[in-house]
Formats: structure tokens, C-alpha cells, sequence
């Protein structure tokens, strides 16, 4: 039984130890498989790693060939470019526009040249001598190069845009320094070359020229190239002459080649005033306002990056969600009713949960829910549900009209165009067989853009279109039959980044348009009475653009990009929130427009009370005061006392203190006076101000030797004439002589001994204010012979003996001239009443001028002064909407530089503000400075090249000017100054009151009390 027990153990434990061995063999053969899973996982993973870097390597590649789409090409040193000319383009127009800097001034260089061989049309833009210069030839019998040069000097590595536009046998060339912002715009013609068309038939080579050409300077038509040149690394020009780098276009199969960067590689001879090839960057090529694509349009290329350049310039926008409709006036925040508005943004709300709506009620809600319908428009941004933050782009299920792309930091009202197609169809009917006005503000983001456009609703044959071309209006009347009526208003550059005022006035059988009320307008006579039903703004619908395509006429076909404000028609303002009206658009948002350039958009007030905009203060209505005389309001005025010879030596003879109590407005003139003779007096008295001081002056007689003393004595301070009451004691014992001004402790004598008995022997009457001797005798004693501008309340004399005080009734004088009331308050300087002007003779402006200029107003635009020589000749300061202007025309060329401004209302505010102008002509390198400032704002600083004289003779004109002058001055405002001039510095401090006063003009400012 043992044995067998033992037995059965060992079997158990055989069967036990196999179970083991199975169990291990088979962890070990786990073990294994774990491995070799941990070695094919390693396996797998470097081949996803491999596979992972190659995509990653992939996705770069397209991120760089994405990237590559929109980056600018950049050409190496001795380079040019060959463009190939769109197969559809008018013959009548050219346009090129760069942004450029160039690196060499030392030498002549090609930036664009485009030819026809067969008929020697061609056109050209070039660097030369510093300057750029556009020429062109265009087809007929008397072909003749037409060349525009502009006048501003290049400075090296400075960047420009430069706009050269052709229409028929006219030429412009707007030269505009991107640092500055100074432009210069130059126009040039020939009325003997009577051709029209210029049809090119050769490539467009930018920044060299084909081998052969005899070049001058051109465009080519109808072709729009857009680049902007710059170094890849460091911004700069690279001077290169050899290297041969090139981008070819086209160009497959025999057809036409555009080199750019070089001439054709081919070329072997050079055929214009250069060989320099271009170097730089070039970015948004355009043809005909259609962006080639560089990297792919290329059929080859030779040391040519498409890696892009260094940005110029970033854009930051705030956080948040842009909601295209508008909901608070951002002027006066008053709620503006929208009626058409559906952009909106859904929260949740998937599988019937609840959907939370931003920006207006539910889109399946059809009816009013709230006290108001009105939709969202503006920002939002930190939306928080509990206080948990929504990333609404994340978060949304659904959304309308909403953009993700940030907003603006500051907003101003408007209707902006995002210029992809953009569009807006008006229910607005035109009749011009009538009268009609349509006048907008804008302010364009881009050079080109259709502005208007109405067709005749019988005939598809007969439009009107306005458009925004290289920066400037054009407008075409097309009758039904007969030839186009083109309106080119003559203007600065628009796109500038502040709002321009654009007018176009329809009246029985003609038309004009006009940019910011100069007084410029172009008009034309039209034929045939257009009757539309509808208006089209900012660009046309599908229907129409391929008709727009294929206008001769017209040379610009894409949307308007940019804001508008105040469009009105018929003198009522649009509302583009109302289905009435708007019929259909594309591309509008309503959301705020970018505020102009250097002003602050006005700040959203609370909800609650409506709060005024900004305007101007309200004229001063003149009080008048009971006390006082006034004298010099109408020009030299004075009041006598006709005193008898013992009453003249009791009062003067020897000693005496003279009281006067005045308050002066202007800082020259006679208080009071009196002398012995009228021509050749030996004895007299006087007390008058000069430049502000107050002076008194004698001369009397010693009674032991008839010898004559001067006696002579001026005040500390200066600034008496203030327009605040001031007294003055006059001191005299013999020839001691001492003046007082009691309030300011301002006290002088002349040092004189006072016991050597003198005498003063007054036989004429006693003036005060002025008098009534002639101001030109040569030998009147005082040096200021003008008369006393402001009011005297009081003058009296102490004597010694017998000791007395006399007061003089101011009110009954034995004789008086051109004397009046006196205003309860006042401000020194000239009035004028907005209907009249002086003449301060004839001015000069030589190499330089410095205007300053201390004046009060509550108008937004006037005119100040004018230098007038004649219509090519002038130069004028004027404000325009609260923006003052200097306008310098030297021989029919006219620069303008402008005030730094906030709102446009600081002018007008009735305060004082100081305007300095600046003019100065460095003619040994013929370069123009000029500056101007209001107030303590920033000053404006403008720098203009190609001027050897400036000179300038003619009168000068005050607050307004002639009719004649006015109209024949191109820019003029018109309207006369209506205000207060305190000084006027013109090369020389001017006296106003010496012009000659009228009823128009007078001395001394009423002020509010």
C-alpha cells in the first residue's frame, strides 16, 4: 500500500512538474511573441516616424508652396522681367502702378518699357537724374514722344509708389514717397499729336528693356502691373551687372514671352538708356488687375527666389467676433433700425438640444419677440455663459455673415466693400433729362475700383460710370450714339487714408463732378437723357460684369475696395439696411469702417440720452458796454478838446499827473497828444503804445537858455494790449519823467533832475485816440502815428498849482471822429464778418517764407490769405472741413501740405490756435521744404525735389480775395473768413489795421463776456 501510495505521488508529481514545464514553455513562448511584438512595434514606429517626417517634409513643402502663392519674388542683382500683355485690353488706356525703391541713383535704370515695332508706339517708365519720368508715343500721323517728369528727387533705398497713367494723348505721373506721404503729381500733353491709341505688341519688360528698343519713357495700354521691389534680407537694392537671373512667363508652344527681372536671354545688344537689370522683390503682379501666380505661371526661371521677403509691415487686430450689421450709431449712439439684417451666430443646439443665437433673434423666428428687431452689428468678444469663456469660432453650429478674422481697435460709421466682386444694388432711379445730385464720402483701401453705375432702362447702350482709377476719378457718359463724355476732376491722390467728398451734379443738358468742393470740377454736355431704374455702387452684379469687361472706355472693371459715408442721392442720405432700397449686394459689411489716418474714432457714449456730435461753437453775438468810447474800430478815429491857451499852461505847463484808463486791442497807437504846431512842432506831448509797450514822449523848453529836452520813458512790460482794462500815470515835474502802471508795480523814470524849471507850450487842441494831423508829414515827431484801436474810460489831470484834478467828458468832446460804443468784452486783433477781405499790397515769397499765423474762428472752411500772381502762379492758405491747407503753385505745378487734425472741429471751436507755415528752397539741390502746424499737434513735413524757383510777386489778399483771382485758382476755397486774426507774420510781422478798415473788417474781436 506504501509502494502504492509512493507511486500514485510520483505520478502526480511527474504530471504536476509537466504542467509547470508546459505553463513555462509557454510564458517563454510569450515572452518571445512580447518581444518580437516590442521589435515590430519599434519597426512600426520608425516607419511612422519615417513616414511622419516625410509627410511633415510634404506638408512643408506645401505650406512654402502655398505660402509661395501670395509671397513676392525677389530678384538677384542684374535682373529684368518679361510680362506677357493680356490678349483683351483698350487701346486708349495704359495704367502701371509699382511700389518701388531704388538702390543706385548714379545711373539711368528701366523699371517698365513695352513697344510696338511696326508703328513706333511705345511706352516707358525710367529712373533718370534722380526723378522718375514716364513717356510714351502714341499711333498717327504726327507721332511725337509725350514725356512727364516728375518733380520730386528720389533718395536711395526709399520707398515709392509710383503711378504712370495714359488716356488717349494725356499722361499723368503721381510719384508718392511711402515714408513721407508726400506726393507730387505731374500731367503732361501735346495738342499737336492728335493719335489716340496705343497697342502694343511686344512683352512687358520690367526693370530692363529688349535689346534694340530706342527708349525715352512709357506705359503700355490697358495693362495694370502692380509690384513691389525689395530685398528678400535686408530691404536694400543689390547693385548687380552681370548675373542674368530671369523669371519667363508663357511662352509654351511659340507664343508671347514675359521676361521678368531681365531682358530676354536671348537678347544679346542692349537698346536703351541702360543695361541695369532689376534687383529686388516683386509682389501681387497684376495683369489687367488679374494676379499672376509667379511660381506656377513660370515656364522657367534663373536665380530667382520664391521664398518671399521680409515683411514691411504687420496688421493686429483685437480678439473677438466682426458681426456685419449695425446696431448703435457710433457717432451719437442712437440705435439705427435694421430690416434686412440675418447674420447671426448659433451656439449648441445639436440633436434638439437648445441653440443659443448671437446677434439676432432665432433665424426660424418670424415674429418679434422683443421690444426691438434690430440686429447685432460691431464686436463681441469674451463671451462668457457662467463665467466659462465661448470660443465662439470653436463653439458655433452654425453661422451667417460673421467673420472670425478679429476686429478693428477703433471704428467709425460707414458702408465698407471688401472688393472681391463686391457690390450694392440700389433701388434708386436717375433721370438726367432733369436735374439730380449724387454726392458720397470715401476713402479707398486701393488705387482701382467702380464706383457708380447706371444704365439706361431702354437702351443697355447708354450708361453712366464712375470709378476710382490709379487713385483718381474717371468718369464716361456713353450715349446711345455718338462718343463717350470723359470726366477726369482734377484732385491730389484719394488714397490717402482720410475721407474725400465726391459730388456729381446732373442739371438739363450737362454734367460735372467734383472732389472735395476745390472749385476743380470737370463737365462735360451730355447727349441724351439716361432714365435708369436702379443704381449700382461700389461695383456691378454677374449680369453686368462681362459687359463692364469688354467698355473700351472704361479702365477699370474690378469692385470698389474701401469705406463710403453719407451716400445720398437727391439730398436723401441711403439707408443700407432698408429691402427697399437695397435690391441685392455682394461683399458689404457694415460692421465700422478703419478711422482716417491720425484721428481718433470718436469713443461709443453709454447707453441712454442721445449725445451731440462734434461742431462747431456758435458765433459771438457783440455786447456793447455803457462805459468807454471806442476808437479805430473803422480805422483812424479821435475826439478833442479845444482848450483855451491859460487853461493849456495851467494843465501842461510844468508839472502835472496825467490818469488814463484804457483797454487796448490792437499793440500800436496814440493814446493822446497835443504840441505847439501841427507840421513843425519844438514843444508837444504824447503817451501811445508801440509793439505793445506804452511809451510817453515830450519835449520841452528851459525857460534860463530856451534850450529843448527830450524827455523819453517806455514801460517794463509789453503786453498791454490784451484786452483787459489797464490804468497808466503819467508823472511829470520839469524835466523829471516818470509812467506807472499801479496794478503790475511797473514803474520807470528817465532820470532827470526835476529842479531846473522847463515848459511845454500846448497851443493845439488836446487829441485822444488819435488825431486828425495827416500821418505822412515827414517830420511828425512820433514814431507811431497810427490812431489808438480799443476803448478809453478815463483821463484826468492833477496839477500843482493851484492843486486841482480835472476828469474830461469823454462822452461830449469838442469835436470827434469815427468814434463808437465799446464791447462788453474783447479779443485783440482784426474781425472779419465772413463778407469782405484787406489788401496788404504787394508781397513777395523769394527762396523762402515763414507765415505765422494767431487767429479764433467757428468755420470749417475759409479761405485765410492768398498770394496772387496769377492762375499758374500763387500760393494760398485755406482750411477745408477743418483742415488747414497750404497750397504753393509755381508755374500750373501745385504742392499741398496739410495740418495734422483729431476730430476736424478743432478750428472752429472759437478758441485761439496758432497756424506756422514754413517754405524753404535749397536751390543748390533744388529740393522744397515744407512744414506746417496748428496748435501743439503734430507738425506735417513735406520734402519735394525739381524746383530751382519759387518765387512768387503779387498782392496779398486777407481773409478772403477777389473774384476774379478766386476762380482763376485751382483748389481755392472761396468762402471768406469769418473770425478773429490776433497777428499776422508774413516774412514780417503785417499790421492789418493799415490795409484800411471797413464795415467788413474791423479792429477789435467781440467776446463773450
Amino acid at each position: 500500500m506504501a509502494v502504492c501510495g509512493l507511486i500514485v505521488l510520483l505520478v502526480l508529481r511527474r504530471n504536476e512538474v509537466s504542467r509547470t514545464n508546459r505553463t513555462l514553455q509557454t510564458f517563454l513562448q510569450q515572452v518571445q511573441n512580447v518581444s518580437q511584438l516590442q521589435t515590430d512595434a519599434t519597426t512600426m514606429q520608425a516607419r511612422l516616424e519615417q513616414r511622419m517626417a516625410r509627410l511633415q517634409t510634404k506638408m512643408l513643402q506645401l505650406e512654402q508652396a502655398a505660402q509661395r502663392l501670395n509671397s513676392p519674388m525677389h530678384f538677384d542683382s542684374n535682373t529684368s522681367a518679361m510680362l506677357e500683355l493680356p490678349a483683351s485690353r483698350s487701346p486708349v488706356f495704359s495704367s502701371i502702378a509699382m511700389d518701388t525703391r531704388v538702390g543706385q541713383l548714379n545711373e539711368s535704370a528701366v523699371l517698365v518699357y513695352g513697344e510696338n515695332l511696326q508703328t513706333g508706339e511705345f511706352l516707358l517708365v525710367s529712373m533718370e537724374d534722380e526723378h522718375m519720368t514716364f513717356t510714351f508715343n502714341v499711333s498717327g500721323d504726327q507721332q511725337k514722344p509725350i514725356r512727364v517728369d516728375s518733380n520730386l528727387r528720389l533718395c536711395t533705398n526709399c520707398w515709392y509708389h509710383v503711378q504712370a497713367t495714359r488716356y488717349r494723348n494725356e499722361g499723368t505721373l503721381t510719384v508718392t514717397d511711402l515714408d513721407t506721404q508726400a506726393t507730387t503729381s505731374v500731367q503732361a500733353s501735346d495738342p499737336e499729336v492728335t493719335g489716340t491709341d496705343l497697342t502694343l505688341t511686344s512683352a512687358l519688360y520690367v526693370g530692363g528693356a529688349p535689346l534694340g528698343a530706342q527708349l525715352t519713357v512709357s506705359t503700355f495700354p490697358g495693362v495694370s502691373v502692380t509690384m513691389v521691389m525689395r530685398n528678400m534680407i535686408d530691404g536694400t537694392v543689390v547693385e548687380n551687372k552681370t548675373a542674368e537671373s530671369h523669371l519667363v512667363l508663357g511662352g509654351g508652344g511659340g507664343g508671347t514671352q514675359i521676361v521678368l527681372g531681365s531682358q530676354h536671354p536671348n537678347q544679346t545688344n542692349s537698346v536703351g538708356p541702360t543695361s541695369v537689370k532689376f534687383a529686388g522683390c516683386l509682389q501681387d503682379v497684376r495683369l489687367n488687375d488679374r494676379t499672376v501666380q509667379l511660381n506656377t505661371n513660370s515656364s522657367s526661371s534663373a536665380d530667382v527666389s520664391f521664398q518671399g521677403c521680409l515683411p514691411q509691415l504687420t496688421v493686429s487686430t483685437l480678439p473677438g467676433v466682426s458681426v456685419t450689421m449695425v446696431m448703435r450709431n457710433m457717432i451719437d449712439g442712437t440705435v439705427v433700425e435694421n430690416k434686412t439684417a440675418e447674420s447671426q451666430l448659433v451656439l449648441g443646439g445639436g440633436g434638439g438640444g437648445t441653440q443659443i443665437v448671437l446677434g439676432s433673434q432665432h433665424p426660424n423666428q418670424t415674429n418679434s419677440v422683443g421690444p426691438t428687431s434690430v440686429k447685432f452689428a460691431g464686436c463681441l468678444q469674451d463671451v462668457r455663459l457662467n463665467d466659462r469663456t465661448v470660443q465662439l469660432n470653436t463653439n458655433s453650429s452654425s453661422s451667417d455673415a460673421v467673420s472670425f478674422q478679429g476686429c478693428l481697435p477703433q471704428v467709425v460709421p460707414g458702408v465698407g466693400f471688401r472688393g472681391d466682386s463686391s457690390f450694392s444694388q440700389l433701388a434708386i432711379p436717375l433721370d438726367f433729362s432733369g436735374a439730380a445730385e449724387i454726392w458720397f464720402e470715401l476713402k479707398p483701401d486701393k488705387l482701382d475700383g467702380v464706383l457708380l453705375y447706371a444704365e439706361d432702362s431702354s437702351d443697355a447702350d447708354h450708361f453712366f460710370y464712375l470709378a476710382l482709377y490709379n487713385g483718381h476719378l474717371f468718369g464716361v457718359h456713353q450715349p446711345a450714339q455718338g462718343q463717350a463724355q470723359v470726366l477726369q476732376p482734377s484732385s491730389n491722390l484719394l488714397v490717402d487714408q482720410q475721407w474725400h467728398l465726391v459730388e456729381l451734379n446732373i442739371t438739363a443738358g450737362s454734367i460735372s463732378v467734383q472732389v472735395d468742393r476745390s472749385g476743380e470740377a470737370s463737365a462735360g454736355v451730355l447727349t441724351g437723357a439716361l432714365s435708369s431704374s436702379h443704381l449700382y455702387l461700389a461695383g456691378v452684379g454677374p449680369a453686368l460684369q462681362e459687359k463692364l469687361n469688354r467698355c473700351e472706355e472704361c479702365p477699370v472693371v474690378v469692385s470698389y475696395t474701401g469705406g463710403m459715408q453719407g451716400v445720398s442721392v437727391n439730398s436723401r442720405v441711403l439707408d443700407f439696411l432698408d429691402p427697399a432700397t437695397v435690391l441685392s449686394q455682394r461683399g458689404v459689411y457694415l460692421s465700422g469702417l478703419d478711422p482716417p489716418q491720425n484721428v481718433t474714432a470718436p469713443t461709443l457714449p453709454p447707453p441712454g440720452p442721445t449725445v451731440a456730435p462734434p461742431s462747431c461753437a456758435d458765433p459771438v453775438q457783440p455786447a456793447y458796454s455803457g462805459e468807454g468810447v471806442n476808437f479805430g474800430r473803422h480805422g483812424n478815429s479821435y475826439i478833442s478838446y479845444s482848450l483855451s491857451p491859460e487853461t493849456m499852461a495851467q494843465y501842461f505847463r510844468t508839472s502835472f499827473v496825467l490818469r488814463c484808463q484804457f483797454r487796448a486791442e490792437a499793440p500800436d497807437g496814440i493814446l493822446y497828444y497835443s504840441a505847439n504846431n501841427r507840421n513843425t512842432p519844438d514843444n508837444h506831448l504824447a503817451v501811445y503804445m508801440s509793439e505793445g509797450y506804452l511809451h510817453a514822449d515830450m519835449k520841452t523848453q528851459q525857460a534860463s537858455n530856451s534850450n529843448y529836452h527830450n524827455l523819453k520813458v517806455r514801460t517794463q512790460f509789453r503786453d498791454y494790449a490784451d484786452g483787459n482794462w489797464w490804468e497808466v500815470v503819467i508823472l511829470r515835474i520839469h524835466n523829471f519823467l516818470a509812467i506807472i502802471v499801479p496794478e503790475r508795480r511797473d514803474y520807470v523814470n528817465n532820470n532827470q533832475q526835476s529842479n531846473i524849471e522847463t515848459f511845454i507850450d500846448l497851443t493845439l487842441p488836446l487829441y485822444v485816440g488819435g488825431t486828425d494831423i495827416h500821418v505822412d508829414y515827414p517830420i511828425f515827431s512820433l514814431r507811431k502815428k497810427s490812431g489808438f484801436a480799443g476803448c478809453i474810460r478815463l483821463l484826468e489831470i492833477s496839477t500843482a498849482q493851484p492843486v486841482d484834478t480835472v476828469s474830461f467828458d469823454l462822452g461830449s468832446p469838442d469835436d470827434q471822429y469815427n468814434v463808437g460804443q465799446c464791447y462788453e468784452a474783447v479779443n485783440p486783433g482784426t474781425a472779419f464778418n465772413g463778407t469782405g477781405f484787406i489788401t496788404m499790397g504787394t508781397q513777395s515769397l523769394e527762396s523762402g517764407l515763414d507765415v505765422s499765423v494767431q487767429f479764433s474762428t467757428v468755420q470749417r472752411s475759409f479761405l485765410l490769405l492768398l498770394l496772387y500772381q496769377d492762375p499758374g502762379n500763387y500760393f494760398l492758405m485755406d482750411a477745408e472741413d477743418g483742415r488747414i491747407r497750404g497750397h504753393l503753385r509755381k508755374n500750373n505745378i501745385t504742392t499741398t501740405i496739410r495740418t495734422t487734425h483729431v476730430t476736424g472741429f478743432e478750428v472752429c471751436d472759437g478758441e485761439f490756435h496758432t497756424l506756422v507755415f514754413s517754405a524753404n528752397l535749397v536751390q543748390r539741390v533744388g529740393v522744397l521744404l515744407l512744414s506746417i502746424q496748428l496748435d501743439e499737434l503734430p507738425d506735417n513735413r513735406f520734402q519735394q525735389t525739381g524746383f530751382d524757383d519759387i518765387s512768387i510777386h503779387g498782392e496779398l489778399y486777407v481773409g478772403g480775395g477777389p473774384v476774379a483771382a478766386s476762380l482763376a485758382s485751382p483748389g481755392l476755397v472761396q468762402t471768406p473768413f469769418k473770425g478773429c486774426l490776433e497777428s499776422l507774420v508774413f516774412g514780417e510781422a503785417l499790421d492789418l489795421r493799415q490795409a484800411g478798415l471797413t464795415e467788413h473788417v474791423t479792429s477789435g474781436c467781440p467776446a463773450r463776456p
